[in-house]
């Protein structure tokens, strides 16, 4: 099989490193408020036991090797040492290595399953990070100096990096890049954006996370980076530099494809109250053993947040007490997220002035608290799956990846491999919309969902590992999960799906969003009829359908760009100041010259030569944008026509334009990068 081939430079910071973290799930006993081994909790079952888990594993060569299987000895006080939850030695130490030269693949496909392999989509939460904030004035495991943060706050580090280098190693085995065998790859004999490509979100650990899995999973093919916008554009040239990461052009407040939730209204004070309604920690509140640990971490930490806080004036003595262990309980989710940053890059555990130690039992207890938070992010307190938040916070992704399977399933595309590089909240929202509430998001935890082809019809194979940075053992108890997909009317926990199938077109069911391409085509129709006729009312009557965020809501957020782009301050955008701005955007043509500035114009009819947009127009304006780069065809190029109808060079495939729709919305584009640099697919 040939690769598109470049010199091959690791990703920044993809050195060896190893990670890992505890895994812990301690349920409290309703009856009365003690551990048990296994308690009811919320619709959760969960167990009473610590679940050690070791470090991240060097999985390098791992196909086509025969070596020496290494045994590795934990040192004295790791992880791997402790035997039990209810060791009181401290947490920390060296995770132990996964073991070399294993000669079986660590996640073998089942027999007959590469023969009816037609696709395969992951998505995964990036690996291990810095922090994204400074810490609290007790732990002293980082610099306090902002410089450092304002530089490298959420970064991903070595250790994450090589996590998800491993995770593309252990893929790679189970499909493997071979023209000549049967599998994911049967016949391909040449890798690049056409058969595999991946999408991040807009920040660097994502985007390296992606970068370091496509590095693991197919270590000769060269990686190219673009905007998601780029991609409706690109051309069959541009697909076969390589392997293509598109990145999002929206940070996150507009990211519709990673973090759609924060376009809707109230979520956050949904969250907020629904993990205060959590049953799991409005009973941990009251438990003496939780308990204890806050007033040992507000004396390690010195934080307030730990320390306790003011209850409303109107609440009674005992609703001040609850109240108060409650918001201490759900700021322990910080420091569990601390602890975990921690573990994964062998530090000490919340290293404190009075040399206090965090034993195994009590990073039980609070990692059964952060994992119960990151539950409630997205799924109902009550476990009801139509008041979650599932759909509103997920849906367009699960849209996007029903259609890539869609498309490859009636031949459309050629795609065999996606890879969506994400944030456990993206994880969180992605679960509550299948209906499941999942164990854990350690780093680097994906979905798998393979497209298998038997005797004429399609099915998905859903897989989910919690922590791959656990090494091989992590990947010895995966298996098919029947997902509820809305049929339950309660969240169901992972661990009671049953075993098998999911027919593609009860996921289609489930995940479509009724004409969204459609949409996207009228969106096309739109732009190439600007010069004949009004199009305004026709473009509010689209956005009416799709939606997008309202105007003041637009206004909160983007009309400071717009006073920046209005030099005289006289509240509109003249000619001149619009083609100013346009002069300055990285995506507009050179050749454009001023026909930019007229389709902006004319798209909310408006004549270039005698009128000015206000901030309504340049709202509309980019909502159109915003609709058209929601297209959510998975082929790999859109079919550019010019007047004549014809093909521009380079196109291929997929939906077909106008006359000028295509040109029109290649310069119709400046228009957003002036007003801000990402947009939102």
């Amino acid at each position: 099989m040939q690769f598109v081939h470049s010199l091959r430079v690791a990703p920044p910071f993809a050195c060896p490193g190893s990670g890992g973290s505890i895994g812990s799930v301690l349920a409290i006993d309703p009856a009365n408020g003690s551990l048990g081994s296994r308690s009811r909790v919320s619709g959760l079952s969960l167990d009473a036991t610590i679940a050690l888990v070791s470090g991240s594993a060097v999985a390098a060569r791992l196909v086509g090797h025969r070596r020496r299987r290494v045994a590795r000895s934990p040192r004295r006080g790791s992880i791997a040492s402790r035997r039990s939850a209810s060791d009181d030695r401290p947490v920390g130490g060296s995770p132990p290595q996964w073991p070399l030269g294993r000669e079986e693949v660590p996640w073998p496909l089942g027999k007959g399953e590469a023969e009816t392999l037609r696709q395969v989509l992951i998505v995964h939460r990036h690996g291990a990070r810095f922090p994204t904030k400074p810490p609290v004035p007790g732990d002293l495991s980082w610099p306090r100096r902002q410089q450092f943060w304002e530089s490298y706050k959420g970064h991903i580090t070595p250790v994450g990096c090589k996590q998800l280098q491993d995770i593309g190693t252990v893929l790679s085995a189970r499909y493997p890049a071979d023209a000549s065998a049967e599998g994911l790859f049967h016949g391909v004999e040449r890798i690049d954006g056409r058969i595999v490509a991946a999408y991040c979100s807009n920040v660097q650990r994502t985007l390296q996370s992606a970068w370091s899995f496509l590095l693991g999973f197919l270590p000769s093919a060269s990686v190219f980076f673009a905007f998601r916008s780029e991609r409706v554009f690109s051309d069959s040239l541009r697909q076969a530099v390589g392997v293509p990461v598109y990145i999002e052009d929206s940070n996150q407040s507009d990211d519709r494809l990673f973090h759609e939730w924060e376009l809707q209204d109230g979520y956050k004070e949904w969250r907020k109250q629904n993990i205060r309604r959590s049953p799991f920690l409005l009973q941990a509140a009251q438990s003496p053993e939780y308990l204890t640990l806050l007033d040992k971490l507000g004396t390690v930490l010195c934080d307030p947040k730990l320390g306790g806080g003011s209850a409303p004036s109107s609440a009674t003595a005992s609703e001040a007490s609850e109240v108060d262990a409650l918001s201490r309980l759900i700021a322990c989710k910080d420091v569990d997220t601390q602890v975990a940053i921690a573990e994964a890059h062998c530090r000490p555990v919340l290293p404190n002035r009075h040399g206090i130690e965090v034993s195994g039992r009590e990073r039980g207890l609070l990692r059964a608290v952060g994992d119960e938070v990151k539950r409630r992010w997205f799924g109902d307190a009550s476990g009801a799956f139509a008041s979650s938040w599932g759909r509103r916070g997920a849906g367009y992704l699960a849209h996007k990846m029903w259609r890539h399977l869609q498309d490859r399933a009636n031949g459309t595309c050629e795609l065999r491999f996606v890879d969506f590089s994400c944030h456990d909240t993206t994880i969180a929202a992605l679960a509550a919309h299948f209906g499941v509430e999942l164990p854990e998001m350690g780093f680097g935890a994906f979905f798998a969902l393979e497209l298998h082809e038997r005797d004429g019809r399609h099915e998905v194979k859903v897989f989910y590992n919690s922590n791959p940075s656990a090494g091989i053992a992590s990947y010895a108890s995966l298996r098919p999960l029947v997902l509820p997909l809305g049929a339950s009317e309660k969240l169901i926990p992972l661990d009671e799906c049953p075993s098998g199938c999911i027919d593609l077109s009860d996921f289609r069911d489930h995940c479509r969003i009724p004409d969204i391409e459609e949409n996207f085509e009228a969106f096309l129709d739109l732009l190439a009829r600007v010069d004949r006729e009004p199009t305004r009312e026709t473009l509010k009557a689209l956005l009416n359908k799709i939606g997008w965020l309202s105007f003041a809501q637009w206004r909160q957020r983007y009309g400071s760009k717009f006073q920046e782009a209005d030099v005289n301050g006289d509240g509109r955008l003249s000619h001149s100041e619009t083609q100013e701005v346009l002069s300055k955007s990285e995506y507009v043509s050179s050749d454009s010259g001023g026909s930019a500035t007229e389709k902006i114009f004319r798209l909310v009819d408006k004549d270039p030569e005698t009128d000015q947009l206000c901030e309504e127009d340049v709202y509309l304006a980019m909502c159109a944008l915003i609709g058209v780069r929601g297209g959510i065809s998975s082929k790999p190029g859109l079919r550019m026509q010019g007047a004549s109808g014809a093909p521009d060079a380079g196109g291929s495939g997929g939906v077909g334009g106008g006359d000028g729709g295509p040109r029109a919305l290649l310069q119709f584009e400046g228009v957003v990068a002036s007003m801000r640099k990402e947009a939102l697919i």
